[in-house]
């Protein structure tokens, strides 16, 4: 006949995960259960560090999120200004395109902003890359706007890479 012993169960005092058995550290986050007082503290001033870091980064990717957003914005009054200067519904038209373009791309950084930044970049690039082949004048306009854009998506980028190689 075979007997049944209790299992000895544990809650961690980490993530309050139950754990079966005694392991040296919990399953869930790693809690050096077994560890010393010093191990432990080592664990808790790690995780701060961490969650510091991904706050930060975090702040990072929504400031470059907001850069294009704002892209977007300059995008639909620039073509409201050359449909009041000169009545060009094209034009009109096609900043409407540009603006929703940076609005996904926006709205998509919330989920995926590795992806989203780098394609907010990609596309502001090529933008600017265009209006340069057409109007070589323009690339002079606006110069301090683009370095700010280019800075803070690369800052998003970068961050955004730093939080998905670590978690």
């Amino acid at each position: 006949m075979q007997e049944n012993y209790p299992s000895e169960t544990k809650e961690c005092p980490n993530c309050y995960v139950e754990i079966q058995g005694k392991p040296m550290a919990c399953v869930a986050c790693e809690y050096p259960l077994e560890g010393t007082p010093e191990q432990q503290k080592k664990f808790m001033a790690s995780k701060a560090h961490l969650l510091k870091e991904q706050k930060r980064a975090t702040k990072v990717i929504a400031e470059a999120r907001n850069i294009l957003f704002l892209a977007g914005a300059f995008e639909l009054f620039g073509g409201v200004y050359n449909w009041f200067q000169q009545e060009d519904v094209l034009a009109l038209v096609f900043s409407g395109v540009l603006f929703l373009v940076y609005l996904l791309l926006g709205y998509w950084s919330q989920s995926n902003p590795l992806e989203a930044l780098i394609g907010g970049m990609a596309f502001f690039l090529l933008l600017v890359l265009i209006s340069g082949m057409l109007n070589p004048e323009s690339l002079g306009k606006g110069i301090i706007f683009r370095i700010i854009v280019l800075v803070l998506l690369a800052k998003g980028i970068n961050s955004a890479l730093a939080l998905k190689k670590k978690y």
